[in-house]
Order: structure tokens, then C-alpha cells, then sequence
């Protein structure tokens, strides 16, 4: 029955307002002083409290009023509130389909927004309304997911609700596991204290005990659901379970009873307008006098019965045109706001033209009276500040240009370095050592022989062994410096600096103990990183780089992450430099781990001893 499946919906927003004073909601909405978030909140209790559930179509109205709003103001959690709103008025009026749209879109919204709450409040709507439409599986699936998150966020008087909506699942074709949900359902609305929760969950399990085994229970259930009704004023709540216990007694055979119980249901549905209720009564008691033999009565009740049908049908013709005008409204509505923004927008665009032709003007003008009093002054300003501008340009290229090339050029320095010191020692260092050799011997010779020692010699021999030693100092100092020159903070440093006047990046390092590390593994840790930026600035098209360099007890971390788009590693296997990275970690005996994904940036974290 659509009505009692309504009824869930209001359960799944908690408590309600009581007499809310709808005046004072409506002002706060109106109030623009007023916090966006204020304003929202006011008038989600005004649509829930004033229209929802009474004038559905008035709701969404209203609702779509709410959504153009927090649109406008960018408030999402607006937006999740009326799409919410009016899933649940559309599906009031009879379209589940249309209403699972809006239940959708306000579950993107409030998953946008993070908001279990919000989130299980979408996937308990949508449950329903896959259960309205048939989908059982469906329907189980959504009211599975919505506990799951009720359950992380301990929102007891919500999975209340749910595990009320899956046991009635289960209720035609499962009673004992219908039961099992029931009694859960019962135990969550017991620890929360909300009567409303308990005494459906105390019908519903009436309802699935109501076989001839356990007839006092379901007896007992029924009337302890009743008192919980009467005691919160929910006239339908009192209604169902006064001819539920009426039908109870009319299959025991208690006919006095039946009359008492269904009579009385019957008066009250009659008095609030339940149609529905009204029908299942009157055919208790059209059953019930027919088994007494009382025909007269029973032929009684069967004309009220007709004409309950008649106006039954009659409600339902209604609300089908009704569903058709408001599906009319709601596609006038949709024609007027796209004329409406069309309209909108060549005004905008008519304004646009009309600033630009004056702005135009004015900068025609000044433009010419600039040259007529300032003639070639003018012109050389321009030149300047043409080629001021071209500097620019040159100099940002130069920039990135100078970060491309910067590992060539440091491959480039060690290389020569190590070619001069090469030559030094194959070419002019091997023939001093020979003539070293050589003049060694002879001057040997020369003293061994008793030939008086001359000082044109010693002095000789002398400056032949100092500029041997200073060729070997050379020779080592410049093996040396091919490594020793290289500071890796300070290379950071300049690399930094080149990132943050490219303009393209923000360029973050953070460093510890670097200062410990060998040369051959700085080198080889800097050309790892200046690949990693290289790649980033072309093509992660984000806005920052951030640099971690720790060592600590002979452990070296490098990690290199970037906030930009981001790639698919199973598409990307080698490219970007990847293989020369590996490679290079590789030499030093480390491992790399790359992580990215589209959309969500690159890390990379680089680990080895050293």
C-alpha cells in the first residue's frame, strides 16, 4: 500500500518539528542578513513541516525555489536538501520514476559533500522507492548500504527506519527473517526512547506473528502498538492496528469483538478522510455480519463499500490528472526558465557590447590624443615596452630551458673534468715523470761519480720534483672537483628558484641530513628529482611540487609529489622519464614506488641505503 510506504519517509529525517511555527521559518528564509546556511536550514523546515506530505506539489515548488538559491550561492547541502524534498513529494504523487532522478542527484550532491548522514538518507529513499517499483534486490541493496552507514555514525532512529523498511521485504515471502528485521528494528527504536519507531516496529511484528500458533501475541503486539499511538496522536497508526485487531478477532470466530474493534476504525477513518482505511474496515465488517447472518447490516456495509470504491477511484482519477498537470507545470516551468536564461543571456551579452564599444572608444580616444601630444615619444614608449615585454618572454624561456638542460650540463662538467685530468696524467704528467726518472738517474750518477756537486744542478733537480708533485695536486684536485663542487642543498635551492620565476609551479623542498650523503649519491638523487619536476612542469598541469629528502641512521627517503592531473601507470609503463628513474634508483641500490592516478596527482618515493 503506497500510503503506509509514505509513512517511512517521514522516519528517515528524525524527529519532527511539532508546531512549527511557519510564519517565523518563512521570515528567517526571507531574511537576507541572515547565513546562507540559516536560511537553508529555516526553510527545509518549513517544506517539511507546512507541504511535504500534505500538498506534494507545493512542495516542489517550493523545493525548486530552495535548489535555484543554493545554487546561486553555491550552497551543496541546499541542493542535496531540495532535490531530497522533492524526491519524496514526486513520489507522493505517484512517479517513482521521476522521483529516483531527484533522489540520485541529491545523493551526488551530499556525496560531494562527504555526509554519511545525508548519504544513508538518499540510499533509504532510494530503497523505497525500488521497493514501490518492484525491485526487491534492489530495494535490499540500497536499505543494506544506508545501515552500513547508519551503523558508522551510530544513527540508531535511522536504521530504525531501515531495518523496518527490509523486514517488510521479506514480510510476504519470509516471515521468520521479516521477524528477525522487526525485532531489530524494535531494540534500535527502544535504545533512542522514540515511541513513533517502537510502535511501528510493534505492528509490523504483529502483523508477521498473526498465524494460529501465536494469535495472543500477535494480539498482544497490536495492542501495545495501538496505546504508543494514541499516546503521540498518530491517527492512522491507531486506525491500522484497531482493524488489524478487529480482523484478528474475526478469524478466531469472535464476532462481538471484530464488530467492536473494526466498527471503530471504521468511524475514525471516516472522520480524518483515510479512504483506504475506511475500505479495509468496511470489509471487516461486511465479512463479519455475513458470518453472523446478519444480512441486512451486511448489505449495509457492502453499498458503504461501492461507494468508498467509487471515491476511491475517483481520488485516484484525481491525482492522475493532477500528476499530469503538474508534469504540464513542471515543463512550462522548465520552457519559461530556459526562454528566461536565454533572455538573460543576451541581455548580458547586449551589455557586454555596449561597455566594450564604450571602452573601445575611450581607449580609441585616448590612444590618438596620446599621439597627437606626444607624437614619437609615443612610439619610443611603445618600443620600449615592447621589448621590455619580449625580455620577459626570452627570460622565461631561458628559465625553463635552463632547467631542461641542467642535468646535461652537469653530465657534461663531469665528463671534462675528468678528460683534463686524464691528459694531465697520460699526456704531460707521464713524460715528467719520465723526466723525472730520468734526471734523477743522471744527477745520481753525477754524485756517485765524485764529480763535485753544482748548484746549477741541485737547483735544477729541485724545480724538476716540485712542478712533478704539482702536476700530481692538480691532478687529484681536479678529479675531486668534479664531484666535490656539487652541493645538493644548494642545487635544491637554484632549482627552486628557477621553478617559482617560471611562474608555472610552486616549488616546496624539505630536507634533513643531506649534508651526510656522498657525492656520486647527491648527483644521482638530484637528477632523479630534477627528472621528476621536469615531468610534473610539463605535463601535471598542477600547482604545486612538493620535495621530501630525509636521511636518518644510513636510510635515505626521497619523496617527489605533485597536485596535478595525474596518470594511469598500467597505460604509462615507461614513459615521462620513468625508465631513466628507475634505472638511476637502480645504480644507487634503492626502489622506487610510483603511485598516480587521473585526476588525483603523482607521488614518487625513492628508498636505498647509504
Amino acid at each position: 500500500m503506497r500510503n503506509s510506504i509514505f509513512v517511512l519517509f517521514l522516519c528517515l529525517a528524525g524527529s519532527a518539528f511539532g508546531q512549527t511555527n511557519l510564519d517565523s521559518l518563512l521570515a528567517i528564509w526571507n531574511d537576507d542578513t541572515k547565513s546562507d546556511g540559516a536560511r537553508v536550514q529555516s526553510f527545509n523546515s518549513y517544506v517539511w513541516n507546512g507541504f511535504l506530505f500534505s500538498q506534494p506539489d507545493s512542495a516542489v515548488k517550493l523545493a525548486n525555489q530552495l535548489l535555484t538559491f543554493s545554487k546561486e550561492k553555491g550552497h551543496l547541502k541546499g541542493a542535496a536538501i531540495a532535490n531530497h524534498h522533492m524526491g519524496i513529494a514526486t513520489s507522493i504523487m505517484g512517479n517513482d520514476v521521476r522521483a529516483l532522478d531527484y533522489f540520485l542527484e541529491s545523493l551526488r550532491y551530499n556525496e560531494e559533500l562527504d555526509d554519511t548522514s545525508g548519504i544513508s538518507s538518499c540510499l533509504n529513499g532510494i530503497g523505497i522507492l525500488y521497493q514501490n517499483l518492484g525491485d526487491k534486490e534492489k530495494a535490499l541493496d540500497y536499505f543494506s548500504r544506508s545501515i552500513e552507514l547508519k551503523e558508522e555514525v551510530g544513527e540508531k532512529h535511522g536504521m530504525a527506519a531501515t531495518f523496518l523498511n527490509i523486514g517488510n521485504l521479506f514480510a510476504g515471502s519470509d516471515p521468520e527473517k521479516a521477524s528477525d528485521y522487526f525485532l531489530k528494528s524494535l531494540k534500535m527504536a527502544e535504545e533512542t526512547g522514540n515511541k513513533m519507531d517502537i510502535a511501528r516496529a510493534l505492528g509490523n511484528i504483529g502483523n508477521v506473528v498473526r498465524v494460529p500458533e501465536t494469535y495472543d501475541q500477535a494480539l498482544d503486539y497490536y495492542l501495545r502498538s495501538s496505546e504508543l499511538f494514541e499516546e503521540i496522536g498518530d491517527e492512522q497508526g491507531v486506525i491500522n492496528n484497531l482493524h488489524n485487531i478487529g480482523e484478528l478477532y474475526f478469524v478466531q470466530g469472535n464476532f462481538t469483538a471484530a464488530l467492536d474493534y473494526c466498527s471503530r476504525a471504521f468511524k475514525r477513518a471516516s472522520a480524518v478522510g483515510i479512504l483506504w482505511e475506511q475500505k479495509l474496515s468496511c470489509q471487516c465488517l461486511y465479512g463479519t455480519y455475513k458470518k453472523m447472518g446478519k444480512t441486512s447490516m451486511a448489505l449495509e456495509y457492502i453499498e458503504k463499500l461501492r461507494e468508498i470504491e467509487d471515491a476511491l477511484s475517483t481520488q485516484k482519477a484525481e491525482s492522475s490528472l493532477q500528476q499530469m498537470e503538474f508534469a504540464k507545470k513542471l515543463l512550462a516551468d522548465s520552457i519559461n526558465q530556459v526562454a528566461k536564461n536565454q533572455q538573460i543571456q543576451l541581455e548580458h551579452e547586449a551589455e557586454i557590447r555596449r561597455k566594450n564599444s564604450f571602452r573601445n572608444l575611450v581607449i580609441i580616444s585616448s590612444v590618438l590624443l596620446l599621439l597627437l601630444v606626444w607624437g614619437l615619444y609615443g612610439r619610443w614608449k611603445k618600443a620600449i615596452a615592447e621589448k621590455n615585454l619580449t625580455d620577459e618572454k626570452i627570460d622565461r624561456v631561458l628559465q625553463y630551458e635552463q632547467l631542461r638542460k641542467l642535468d646535461a650540463i652537469m653530465e657534461g662538467q663531469d665528463m671534462e673534468r675528468k678528460r683534463i685530468s686524464e691528459d694531465l696524467h697520460d699526456k704531460l704528467g707521464g713524460k715528467f715523470n719520465a723526466l723525472s726518472y730520468t734526471w734523477s738517474s743522471v744527477y745520481a750518477n753525477k754524485l756517485d761519480s765524485g764529480t763535485e756537486k753544482d748548484e746549477d744542478l741541485k737547483a735544477l733537480d729541485d724545480m724538476i720534483q716540485s712542478l712533478s708533485e704539482e702536476i700530481r695536486q692538480v691532478i687529484q684536485e681536479n678529479v675531486r672537483s668534479a664531484t666535490s663542487e656539487f652541493r645538493l642543498g644548494e642545487s635544491l635551492e637554484e632549482l627552486r628558484y628557477l621553478v617559482q620565476s617560471s611562474h608555472q609551479m610552486e616549488l616546496n623542498i624539505l630536507t634533513n641530513g643531506i649534508d651526510l650523503l656522498e657525492r656520486k649519491v647527491e648527483l644521482e638523487l638530484y637528477k632523479i628529482i630534477l627528472e621528476l619536476v621536469s615531468n610534473a612542469l610539463k605535463y601535471s598541469k598542477g600547482s604545486h611540487i612538493n620535495i621530501h629528502l630525509n636521511k636518518d641512521n644510513g636510510h635515505v627517503i626521497l619523496m617527489v609529489e605533485d597536485d596535478g592531473l595525474g596518470f594511469d601507470i598500467a597505460k604509462v609503463k615507461s614513459g615521462m622519464g620513468l625508465k631513466n628513474i628507475r634505472s638511476r634508483a637502480e645504480r644507487l641500490g634503492g626502489v622506487v614506488e610510483i603511485d598516480s592516478r587521473v585526476g588525483k596527482g603523482t607521488t614518487v618515493i625513492l628508498e636505498l641505503d647509504a
